[in-house]
């Protein structure tokens, strides 16, 4: 018990006597612990339940012998010739009741299993429902963070050990981005956007959170693993998958930019407009390379539930150049500046380079 009180002491001490980042962290960590400990659970409650099916079937096929045996000896008592093999029904009987036992034991270790999980649901409920009330209550922990956890030299040079933006036909010796190589008159221009997914709700829209708080972009709820369309022609800047597909939580600020998770960024034309597309939170399933062309409706990657995701959903954000997309697309290999000058701190913004708009408007 004191032992208990002290691990209570020493939560409350981190979560309440430190800096808000470091709470924020501390939550993260419970969080991804917890979520960890469920999945765990779910793992070994589903092997369980493999396990008792199978000896159940095997009780059930031993009563349907049982029933069967019973008819031999009903026929020998009645004058009626008919072979059986005790010694194999007696094998059977106690592999029969060897099986039951197992299952005894099955559901016994089941029922543990569902008490922890259980535990474990309200523990991770707990700790969400604590980084939710900081992320409304302090605004510097919402949305992306600007620096990220990577040089934008190193990612865009393709050095880092995953696939990342410009890795595909980097040269090594001068670190040049293949993007270098990226001009914007291949593109084609549609004549509308298309959107990206087939059926998709909002979940949270442009500029706010239905509960209140900065949003710089549209949250579109999808099952994991919903095809994302390109809504129109265009080249791909940015394509990663380095995290876990359906490992998010708040305060995960794993991916490009910080707590995006899996992404996607995109250069397209509608009209006679040139825009830049991000997509967030994607599952580990990416079908592009930075670098590469593509057509209205190819599907770029599948959703996902990654980085500083509550569940799956796919984040988009939407910029209108603002200036030649050449100089544009520069400053983006520079800078690998996903918000293109806007920053994270404002809504419908503008930068020398674009303007941030609401997908809503668009799709």
């Amino acid at each position: 018990m004191n032992q208990l009180l002290l691990c209570v002491c020493l939560s409350v001490s981190l979560v309440f006597s430190t800096s808000i980042e470091d709470r924020s962290s501390f939550c993260a960590r419970q969080i991804l612990h917890y979520t960890r400990l469920q999945q765990r659970c779910l793992q070994a409650l589903h092997h369980l339940d493999q396990k008792n099916d199978a000896l159940r079937k095997q009780v059930a096929a031993f009563e349907s012998q049982k029933e069967q045996t019973g008819l031999y000896l009903l026929a020998e008592q009645m004058g009626v010739e008919a072979s059986w093999d005790e010694e194999a029904f007696l094998r059977q009987a106690q592999s029969a009741l060897a099986d039951q036992a197992h299952r005894e034991q099955i559901e016994s270790v089941t029922k543990t299993y569902r008490s922890r999980l259980k535990k474990a649901e309200a523990r991770k409920a707990y700790w969400i429902q604590v980084q939710e009330t900081l992320f409304l209550d302090n605004p510097q922990l919402r949305g992306f963070r600007p620096g990220g956890m990577r040089e934008a030299a190193q990612t865009l040079a393709g050095t880092e050990d995953l696939p990342v933006f410009g890795s595909i036909g980097v040269t090594k010796e001068t670190g040049n981005s293949c993007l270098g190589l990226v001009d914007g008159s291949r593109i084609e221009a549609s004549a509308s956007f298309l959107a990206p997914f087939a059926n998709a709700s909002l979940s949270a829209g442009t500029w706010a959170y239905p509960q209140g708080g900065l949003h710089l972009g549209a949250d579109y709820a999808v099952p994991m693993h919903t095809p994302l369309l390109a809504p129109a022609p265009g080249i791909v800047l940015y394509a990663n998958a380095p995290v876990e597909e359906d490992g998010g939580f708040l305060g995960n600020w794993c991916g490009w930019p910080a707590g995006a998770g899996n992404s996607i960024c995109l250069l397209c034309k509608v009209g006679d407009t040139f825009y830049v597309l991000t997509f967030s939170h994607l599952s580990r399933s990416l079908f592009v390379r930075a670098g590469q062309s593509v057509q209205q409706g190819d599907v770029l990657a599948l959703s996902g539930n990654s980085g500083n995701s509550t569940g799956p959903h796919c984040h988009i954000e939407v910029f209108s150049l603002a200036a030649d997309a050449d100089f544009v697309l520069q400053y983006f290999i520079e800078s690998a500046d996903f918000s293109l000058g806007n920053g994270w701190d404002a809504p419908a913004t503008c930068s020398p380079y674009a303007c941030r708009i609401q997908p809503e408007t668009i799709f």
